[in-house]
């Protein structure tokens, strides 16, 4: 398995707009240690001659990235330098740890649903509780796995 670090750059451009764009994709042969990510973003950023227009790097949760964060922060000694973690990671985390946590009831829902789509009987039980407490008519749809 190979492993890539990516660096994709976010900014407003002088109308204002938010601009991104694929700023670098490398190769990281190396273990992914703080001090190793941190001279990569270094070497990047003073490539490029941008160490200064650093305002702040958006990370996920892994350790070796958030003190290759902090390193970065005292090497470049940006008091106005932020970091932040990447809010979707720790949404994503919690998610599946819920799933998790919720895993028997999901399953006997998605059974319940496939039953429900693979019997005429129960479509029409169910359109016949729909009319009698006069709402609309609804047939679950069984969701997707991710």
């Amino acid at each position: 398995m190979q492993s890539y670090f990516e660096v994709t750059v976010h900014f407003t451009d002088k109308e204002w707009r938010l601009q991104h764009f694929l700023f670098n994709l490398l190769h990281f042969s190396r273990q992914h240690i703080a001090e190793r990510i941190q001279q990569i973003i270094i070497q990047i950023l003073e490539e490029n001659k941008i160490t200064e227009k650093l305002l702040g790097i958006i990370i996920n949760n892994a350790a070796s990235i958030v003190a290759a964060s902090q390193e970065l922060k005292e090497k470049l000694g940006n008091a106005e330098y932020i970091h932040q973690c990447y809010a979707a990671h720790i949404l994503n985390i919690a998610v599946q740890y819920g799933l998790q946590l919720a895993s028997p009831i999901i399953k006997q829902v998605r059974e319940f649903v496939v039953k429900i789509h693979q019997s005429i009987k129960l479509c029409d039980s169910l359109r016949t509780i729909c009319r009698f407490e006069n709402t609309i008519e609804l047939k679950p749809d069984l969701d997707i796995e991710t």
